[in-house]
């Protein structure tokens, strides 16, 4: 089966619009700010394990300002530290504890999942991640060109591979949040909501799960995006932002 969107100007129009009526929101400003100006920061090791415990976490969960979620990863200092984990003598006690007080749906998934990639990126994992890191960074200083999903696809599917609990838009927010993905970008249910209510595009968010289905869709989301002079990781800060509003 192959998924065809239909984009008509009006379409087009719609994307530009939610743009304009969002770019000064803080969302946008910070996404702006991340994925597209200059100088790019460094990232390390801590940034890759907040940024998936994050992930993780905003999975079927609510992550707007001031959601459990969102006060939790705010928290200072931060309880599941990278050092906090590798320091830990009851890794598994610590991580159940902490996500049991955040009473959010699939705690105890997600705890699951975290204890199983703290020993998959012990037992090399971080030097993949780091390999990819390093040549997104590589696309990240050129000029953003449509022509560089393709290796941010690539490593989408490379970290759900890597990573438990991480399927095509987990992958997809993870490199975003990062800073590194301008075209690929995470398929939520704001997204879902807003296409329909404002495009008419129904996407059944069910066939999402599969990676090629969810490419399909992503490679009509971002022809929008590109025909409306938006940056697809805008586009999706942009309609975050319409709903926080």
């Amino acid at each position: 089966m192959h998924y065809q969107l239909v984009i008509d100007p009006s379409d087009v129009e719609a994307v530009r619009h939610v743009y304009k009526e969002s770019m000064s929101h803080p969302i946008v400003e910070g996404r702006l700010e991340r994925n597209t100006a200059f100088p790019i920061p460094q990232l390390n090791n801590e940034d890759f394990w907040r940024t998936q415990i994050m992930c993780l976490l905003t999975t079927q969960n609510k992550s707007g300002t001031g959601s459990a979620v969102d006060v939790f990863l705010q928290t200072q200092p931060f309880p599941l530290s990278l050092e906090e984990c590798k320091t830990s003598e009851e890794l598994d006690k610590l991580i159940t504890s902490t996500f049991s007080r955040l009473r959010i749906r699939r705690w105890k998934i997600s705890a699951d999942f975290l204890q199983q990639n703290f020993l998959i990126l012990e037992q090399g994992g971080w030097g993949k991640l780091e390999l990819w890191r390093d040549h997104l960074l590589e696309q990240r200083i050129t000029v953003a060109e449509p022509i560089h999903y393709l290796f941010e696809r690539e490593v989408a599917q490379g970290t759900q591979e890597l990573l438990r609990g991480f399927g095509p838009k987990q992958s997809r927010n993870f490199w975003q949040d990062l800073g590194l993905f301008r075209y690929e970008i995470p398929l939520d249910s704001r997204i879902l909501r807003w296409l329909k209510s404002r495009l008419e595009f129904f996407i059944p968010s069910s066939g999402l799960t599969d990676e090629k289905f969810y490419s399909q869709v992503m490679d009509n989301v971002r022809e929008l995006a590109i025909n409306a002079g938006v940056l697809p990781c805008i586009l999706d800060a942009a309609i975050f932002a319409s709903y926080e509003q």
